[in-house]
């Protein structure tokens, strides 16, 4: 068995563009706040060595309504949300 890591970090994929849901769910309200402000909160509030926040469609909205705290926005490279991790590590992806 390895040893546990040493560190780790959390991805939120927030780069959907909620098609069939008609406008941006992670928008949605719940209880006050944006959806994925909640989420956001929750990562912040952890031990986790990095948050990154992957933001595609609507991220100019998204980023105005949301707050990251130390959470890192980053742009989603790809249109499919499977890849988004692998395609953002890439050196081809803007930071």
């Amino acid at each position: 068995m390895s040893p546990p890591a040493r560190s780790a970090a959390a991805i939120i994929l927030a780069a959907g563009e909620a098609r069939r849901f008609g406008t941006q769910k992670l928008l949605a309200p719940l209880g006050g706040r944006p959806l994925v402000q909640h989420v956001i909160d929750v990562a912040n509030a952890s031990p986790l060595a990095e948050v990154v926040l992957v933001v595609g469609a609507d991220a100019d909205v998204l980023l105005t309504r949301v707050r990251p705290g130390r959470a890192r926005s980053r742009p989603a490279c790809a249109r499919s949300v499977t890849s988004t991790p692998r395609s953002c590590s890439s050196a081809t992806c803007p930071a």
